[in-house]
């Protein structure tokens, strides 16, 4: 019988925000590939004036049409569960979400293991479903075990709670699962490390970048710099729009495209103003047109003070681009500078200009460090490989399974 995994996360794929959650997803199709039944439970914040049968079903959304929900992404089932959020300051939000995720299970049929995405709250929330029975395995990302442990007062005790309750607690790097550990460094228990790879396959470099710039719309006589990630502060963008401004002042044949939600509006107007004319901010794209970005592009850059280890900055080296990113999270653990790819200090705009000086200025070099980036996404961070191993520490996990209550008693706990 395959292994039973029911997925908890804030974040999936959905129409209108098809890139929301999509590393998860692509780590979870792979999880089926291996053998794995996986359904996945999205958990939403819903209005406290409303019915509480109500916050716990889609049903409104679909009945009024005002957002839709995918029933299932690949064949892979999806659920949508409201909690009971009121929007309170310092509210915690963490004990809705553990009643909604334990009603939900009640009614379904048992999984034989809970990952959760996010130590914080996915993770804290699925503690309750333990309780009755099934196994926890929690995955720090970034934010968790990074800005969130000081910016919200309950992060920092709900991260130590999994890291002493959970069975089994993973990072998608090292260095997160360095620090995830730091957290509450007393427990001995090791912090496994599950990356989420990059299909080759998926991405890879195009037979023509000129073509691939008619494609999108950009000047083939032009070069083409990129940066895919969210416009706000913790992604750099402040920091790139000073180095570029710069850069522009050596290179006027480059362009600048950002692709990716805008979460703060002032960042996409100071970037826009580093060189006018010459930048664009492009918004969320789907998938197909971030490959189309990526092959048309002659530099990825990756600017954040902060990451777990940045699925775009992989997905810039399966397609074979010279990187330039910031020494943060695990870019190390992808990047041996000078190799196949520059890392440069984070909040440092003078390094970022420097580092885009380089490349822009050697062509030759330009192409090996491409070259070389493809040849460890493809030697080092196969998602196949990395989804196998995935697996079989979830079904060590499922193999410790500590039934308590029965799972009917989940729902009135």
């Amino acid at each position: 019988m395959p292994l039973r995994v029911l997925v908890v996360t804030p974040n999936y794929p959905q129409p209108g925000d098809p890139n929301s959650g999509i590393f998860i997803h692509r780590q979870v199709r792979e999880l089926v590939a291996q053998g794995a039944s996986c359904r996945v439970v999205v958990f939403r914040p819903g209005p406290p004036a409303f019915p509480r049968w109500l916050l716990r079903r889609s049903w409104l959304h679909y009945y009024f049409g005002l957002l839709r929900w995918n029933e299932q992404v690949d064949g892979i089932p999806v659920d949508v569960v409201f909690y009971e959020r009121r929007w309170e300051e310092g509210e915690d939000v963490v004990p809705a979400i553990s009643e909604a995720l334990a009603s939900d299970v009640a009614k379904n049929e048992p999984p034989d293991v809970v990952y959760a995405h996010f130590l914080w709250p996915a993770g804290t929330a699925a503690l309750v479903l333990r309780d009755h029975g099934i196994p926890v395995a929690a995955i720090a990302r970034g934010c968790d075990v990074g800005t969130w442990l000081t910016t919200n007062p309950h992060c920092y005790p709900s991260v130590r709670r999994v890291l002493e309750q959970a069975d089994m607690v993973l990072a998608n790097s090292l260095a997160l699962a360095k620090s995830a550990a730091s957290v509450a460094p007393e427990i001995e228990r090791p912090v496994e490390v599950a990356y989420n790879g990059c299909s080759t396959e998926v991405f890879k470099p195009g037979a023509d970048r000129r073509l691939a710039k008619r494609r999108i719309g950009a000047p083939v006589d032009r070069r083409l710099a990129l940066m895919c990630g969210s416009v706000e502060t913790r992604k750099g963008i402040a920091e790139l729009a000073a180095a570029w401004e710069d850069f522009s002042r050596f290179h006027d044949d480059w362009d600048l495209t950002l692709l990716g939600p805008v979460v703060e509006p002032p960042l996409a107007r100071q970037i826009l103003k580093a060189a006018p004319g010459r930048v664009r901010v492009m918004g969320a794209v789907d998938q197909d047109r971030v490959v189309a970005h990526l092959q048309a592009a002659d530099l990825y850059v990756q600017p954040s003070r902060s990451e777990g280890i940045a699925n775009a900055t992989m997905e810039a080296m399966a397609v074979g681009l010279p990187v330039v990113a910031t020494d943060v999270g695990g870019h190390a653990e992808l990047i041996d500078d000078g190799d196949n790819g520059l890392l440069v200090p984070a909040e440092n705009p003078e390094e970022l200009c420097r580092a885009l000086l380089t490349i822009a200025s050697n062509p030759e070099a330009a192409k090996r460090l491409g070259h070389n980036a493809r040849t460890t996404i493809s030697e080092r961070f196969d998602p196949r490989r990395e989804a196998a191993k995935l697996l079989s520490l979830l079904s060590a996990v499922a193999d410790r399974r500590p039934w308590k209550r029965p799972l009917g008693e989940a729902a009135t706990r």
